[in-house]
C-alpha cells in the first residue's frame, strides 16, 4: 500500500537496520498488547467479579487477538511504528477507562467491557484511517 520508493528499501537496506526498525516496534507492540490483557485481569480480579470476570474476558481474548492482526498487516506493509501507535494508543484508552469505569462508576465487569470495547475502537479507527490513507496515495 505503500509507493514503490517506500517498499524498495526493504530489498535494498541492510538487513541489521531492518530487523531493529522492524523488531523493537514489534516486541513493543506485543508487550503492549500482553500489558492490555494483564491490566484488565487485575482490575477485575480486583472487582467483586473476581474470578468470574477473569473467565469471561479469557473467553473474548480470541476476539481481541483477532482487533490485533490488522496491526499485523501494518507492520507487514512496512510501517511497524504505524501498527505499533494503533495498539499503544488503544491501551492507553483501556488503561486509563478500566480503573474508572470498574471502580469509579461502580459498573464492573460491564465497565471492563465498555473500556475495553473503547480502546478496540480507538485501535480499529487508527488502523481502518491508515488503510484508507495509503489507499489515497496510491497512483492512479
Amino acid at each position: 500500500m505503500q509507493s514503490n520508493q517506500q517498499i524498495n528499501y526493504l530489498g535494498e537496506e541492510k538487513i541489521p537496520k531492518l530487523m531493529l526498525k522492524f523488531s523493537i516496534p514489534c516486541i513493543l507492540s506485543l508487550l503492549v498488547s500482553a500489558l492490555y490483557n494483564i491490566v484488565d485481569q487485575i482490575f477485575i480480579g480486583n472487582s467483586e467479579l473476581s474470578a468470574l470476570g477473569n473467565a469471561a474476558t479469557g473467553v473474548v481474548f480470541p476476539i481481541f487477538i483477532l482487533m490485533n492482526m490488522m496491526n499485523a498487516i501494518i507492520r507487514a506493509d512496512g510501517s511497524p511504528a504505524g501498527s505499533m501507535a494503533s495498539m499503544l494508543t488503544g491501551a492507553i484508552v483501556n488503561i486509563i477507562l478500566d480503573p474508572v469505569f470498574i471502580f469509579g462508576l461502580h459498573w464492573g465487569m460491564k465497565g471492563a467491557a465498555f473500556a475495553t470495547v473503547i480502546g478496540q475502537t480507538v485501535s480499529f479507527v487508527i488502523s481502518v484511517r491508515y488503510f484508507f490513507h495509503t489507499i489515497l496515495l496510491l497512483p492512479r
